[in-house]
């Protein structure tokens, strides 16, 4: 089954009420900008997990939490409760954080007595207190939370920052170094366009509600980041803001979104592109799609919403499918997987086969048995010609992983041709499976022309 957080690091949590600079610290902490900071309340909505940099613990940063009669007409406010009351049972430790310029609010009582109900561990963080008077103001003690555990910093300048940073590893559980820490973690992403079920997919894969929900368009907007163990195999499950085309962006908030889903896709191993079963590759998925493979990352397609046509036949599902796969070009070896994330069936193979496609991005191909299966095929059907002169090969090695790329050695590297490199690659796959791994080829000289 699917552990969200792993075994082997704590979680530490931010709550707050909105724009008292949870985003700023979390940002500050885990030395990255991860999460979504502007002057409009309520940019925050999902909860974003990240590892504080240098140290053994996880932080989130979760949306701007508010008693039900402060809400007002703000849609996601529930939604963003809801979140938060799911992140609080699997924390280690709640930094409740306050402004203190603004000083003490309804809203900041309420979260704190909120807390104090769940029985979790908790410190009291007066943000933005460069001065002096903060220190000195005496409602801060009229919360009945005892001085040891109320500190001030700025998060913006880091003032008292590294000390707070020793503070909660203080208040944290010890844990055991896994044995073998040079092992890398994938990361898989969950792509595609808007209300595709991106985030029900990740709540399906995890077990409950990490990414916030809604029929309401571009409701995701930061990179919301899961560290997951399942079935004892580590990742990290990342969700994203849906992709639509340019002339469809409306706002400066989704525009940045946007950017930051592109670099989750670069700083991805593997992509699950999930489209809809009810109106599956378009043409905006098959641009993620070819940006994707542009990337050179592996890819999974998971037809989501499945549930809507499985009562069909399996003819009209086995033409659907490769429907979807005729329209991969030019890669089409490509794992596609049916999925219905809100009755949440097969999910789990999804991440399945996301898994195994990880284990291909990294699979070497030992040199011996590249040059013993390529070379007689080669010498069989060589390379056309270049410029009248033979085009000699004569030696193949896998010079890297992430994507798998093939270097051979020949006379002439410019006269190798597109459908011979297809050729090649072709090849390849006959005898390796690469499925959804794309194939890096490149072509050195190894003699001086005329050789």
């Amino acid at each position: 089954m699917s552990e969200p957080y792993g075994k082997y690091r704590p979680l530490v949590t931010i709550v707050g009420r909105p724009n008292v600079g949870k985003s700023t610290l979390f940002n500050r902490l885990v030395k990255q900008r991860k999460s979504i900071i502007h002057d409009q309340p309520g940019v925050t909505r999902d909860v974003l997990i990240a590892p504080v940099k240098g140290e053994d613990f996880y932080i989130a940063d979760t949306g701007g939490l508010l008693p039900e009669e402060l809400r007002s007409n703000d849609d996601f406010a529930p939604y963003i409760a809801k979140l938060v009351e799911g992140i609080i049972p699997a924390s280690d430790l709640v930094l409740v954080i306050v402004d203190g310029k603004a000083g003490l609010t309804p809203a900041d009582e309420f979260i704190i007595e909120h807390i104090r109900r769940q029985n979790k561990p908790f410190l009291l963080i007066i943000n933005k207190a460069e001065s002096t008077k903060v220190k000195q103001d005496p409602e801060w003690l009229s919360l009945g939370v005892p001085e040891d555990k109320i500190w001030y910093i700025s998060a913006l300048h880091g003032k008292g920052v590294p000390e707070l940073i020793q503070i909660v590893k203080s208040f944290l559980p010890k844990i055991e170094k896994k044995q073998d820490q040079r092992e890398e973690i994938p990361k898989i992403s969950i792509v595609g366009r808007p209300n595709v079920g991106k985030s029900t997919l990740l709540n399906a894969i995890i077990g409950y509600e990490r990414a916030l929900v809604s029929e309401i368009a571009g409701t995701t907007r930061d990179v919301v980041e899961v560290p997951v163990t399942y079935y004892g195999k580590e990742f990290i499950l990342v969700d994203t803001a849906g992709l639509r085309k340019k002339s469809a962006v409306d706002s400066a908030i989704e525009a940045y979104s946007i950017t930051r889903t592109v670099k989750a896709i670069e700083a991805s191993d593997v992509v699950i592109l999930l489209m809809s079963a009810e109106e599956p590759a378009t043409r905006q998925d098959l641009r993620i799609f070819n940006l994707v493979v542009s990337r050179w990352k592996g890819i999974v397609v998971a037809l989501n919403k499945w549930d809507i046509v499985a009562h069909e036949s399996h003819q009209f599902q086995h033409k659907l499918i490769n429907y979807v796969r005729g329209r991969l070009t030019p890669m089409n070896d490509v794992p596609i997987v049916t999925v219905s994330a809100r009755e949440k069936k097969r999910v789990h193979k999804v991440v399945d086969v996301a898994l195994n496609v990880y284990k291909k991005l990294i699979f070497r191909v030992p040199t011996s048995q590249l040059n013993r299966y390529l070379l007689p095929i080669i010498q069989e059907t060589p390379p056309p010609s270049y410029k009248g002169k033979y085009v000699k090969i004569k030696y193949v090695t896998q010079a890297g992983v992430k994507p798998p790329t093939f270097v051979f050695f020949t006379n002439f590297p410019e006269g190798i041709k597109e459908s011979y490199k297809r050729f090649l690659e072709k090849k390849i796959r006959e005898k390796w499976d690469f499925t959804g791994v794309p194939i890096k080829l490149d072509f050195k000289s190894k003699w001086k022309e005329g050789t």
